[in-house]
């Protein structure tokens, strides 16, 4: 199976970095293929079964919450080639989606997530 996991920055080590760390290690020792979609990737090592799609940064400095959306939107358009998407993070600018299933990991008050639902 191909899982696509979504986390965009990890240059704050907070709870949902470390919980995708978590996920990532646990998941390699699967036969599943697994992908994890950022723009700024932790400190870990690819391996057969486990690999990096990053998308290149832009810096507009003024503009850097409109920039992060953008991003985000990218991350998601980029892996509909998945069987499951696991988003990790909460405040997640959710998109819509043709992967089958999508799961969301969120330690947030769900606003976002809860409008994307409605949609």
């Amino acid at each position: 199976m191909r899982i696509g996991i979504i986390h965009p920055f990890f240059d704050v080590m907070g709870g949902a970095e470390h919980t995708t760390l978590s996920l990532i290690e646990k998941l390699k020792s699967t036969q599943n293929i697994i992908t994890l979609y950022t723009v700024e990737p932790p400190a870990i090592s690819e391996t057969e079964n486990f690999k990096f799609h990053l998308i290149k940064k832009k810096s507009l400095p003024t503009l850097w919450r409109y920039q992060r959306m953008k991003e985000v939107k990218r991350l998601f358009n980029e892996s509909q080639n998945n069987d499951i998407v696991i988003v990790m993070g909460g405040g997640l600018l959710l998109e819509k989606t043709k992967v089958n299933k999508t799961l969301v990991y969120c330690h947030s008050t769900f606003t976002e997530e809860d409008n994307f639902s409605r949609a």
